[in-house]
């Protein structure tokens, strides 16, 4: 439901129940809050660690993989091409 600022039509089966949940004092929560229930545990150092490692190690390959592709392109000579005009 959008926010309305003069009436709005609700459509349901049974009244009571939504006088009951229109009545109950709770705290609004956020869009994503609903979407992903906010975790109670924290990740143990063991975990964060490992995640972090993993993401060292794949920091490193690509950055490995990019100098050995730079360094193939250094290496490959560069071809110029002869333009001549013959009659």
């Amino acid at each position: 439901m959008s926010r309305v600022r003069k009436e709005v039509a609700v459509l349901t089966d049974s009244n009571a129940a939504l006088r009951e949940a229109i009545q109950r004092q709770e705290s609004r929560k956020f869009a994503l809050e609903l979407m992903h229930p906010l975790k109670r545990g924290k990740a143990s150092l063991r975990q964060r660690l490992g995640k972090h490692f993993a993401y060292v190690r794949r920091l490193a390959a690509y950055a490995w993989t990019q100098e050995r592709r730079q360094g193939d392109r250094q290496k490959a000579p560069i071809r110029e091409k002869d333009i001549g005009y013959a009659r």
